[in-house]
Formats: C-alpha cells, structure tokens, sequence
C-alpha cells in the first residue's frame, strides 16, 4: 500500500513540473536574453502565396483565401492584360470584398502588394466597377484593375492595405 501512494505522489509532482515547464517555456528567447532588454526589434512579414492579409483602416482585418472567396458572388468580364490583350477573367467584384472586410469610409487609397515584395498604390474613387480578385490556375489571387485605374493585373497579390 506504501508504494502504491508514493507511485501516486511521483506522478502528481511529475505532472505538476510539466505544467509549470510548460507554462514557462514559450519566452521565445533562445539564449536566455529577452529581445527587449537587448534593445532589439525584429519585425518579419512572411507571406503565402494563395492568401490576402488585409489590414488598414477596415472593421474585419483578415486573412483572405479562396475559401473565402466561394462565398461571395462571381461574375466574368473582360479586361486589357499588359502582355495578352483583351482576356476574359472570372472572379469576384472588389466592391463585394471591400463589402465583406468592412472597409471604413476614411479609407483613400489601397497599397497592393505582390509575393515579390513590390507595391501598388490605387486610389480607391478610381476602381472600376469590374475591378476583381481571381484565383489563378495555380491557387495565387491576382487582381484585376480595369481603367480608370490603368488595366492593370496584380499577380499573385499577399496583402492588402487600406490608408
């Protein structure tokens, strides 16, 4: 009967250390020093292709994917590409995504920005009533911006950020 509840005891201590090493853990320090007394800041911005983070001055900041975008209503239009001509394209309006993250009336411009790092700033007064978001045959969403904006396509577009 002895070992019976020493065996118990050992168990609830063990149980107990785990808890507390699990709870104390995940300081994200590798060496022992905290980033924030060594004066450090390290931001990194990663991003997937397939996925649109969306931030700035919206109700909803997300991550958008084409799951999301199943949801909404699609249409299919023409539009002048750069490199092909007029090319069809089927997709969902921007106004609906807009419609969907709740983009705030302050809002001016959206920043574009592609997996390659490079930007785009649109006035949003200037986005065509045909402007959408597509998903590409190999699951990145590219942008079409019919004029006024400028028939541009934004491929393989990550974030969206609303000034």
């Amino acid at each position: 009967m002895k070992s019976r509840h020493a065996h118990f005891l050992i168990v609830a201590v063990a149980l107990i250390l785990a808890g507390v090493a699990l709870t104390v853990s995940p300081c994200g320090c590798s060496d022992g020093q905290d980033s924030a007394a060594s004066g450090q800041t390290t931001t990194t911005t990663t991003f997937k292709s397939g996925t649109v983070e969306v931030e700035g001055l919206v109700e909803y900041p997300m991550t958008l994917t084409d799951l999301d975008l199943d949801y909404m209503g699609w249409f299919t239009g023409e539009a002048e590409h750069p490199d092909l001509g007029t090319i069809g394209f089927e997709g969902v309006r921007l106004s609906e995504v807009f419609w969907y993250i709740g983009v705030e009336s302050e809002a001016e411009t959206l920043t574009i920005t592609s997996v390659d790092g490079s930007t785009m700033d649109v006035a949003l007064e200037d986005m065509a009533d045909d402007a959408a978001l597509t998903v590409a045959e190999n699951g990145a969403l590219d942008m079409v911006l019919p004029a006024p904006a400028g028939d541009t396509w934004v491929t393989d577009v990550v974030a969206m950020e609303f000034k």
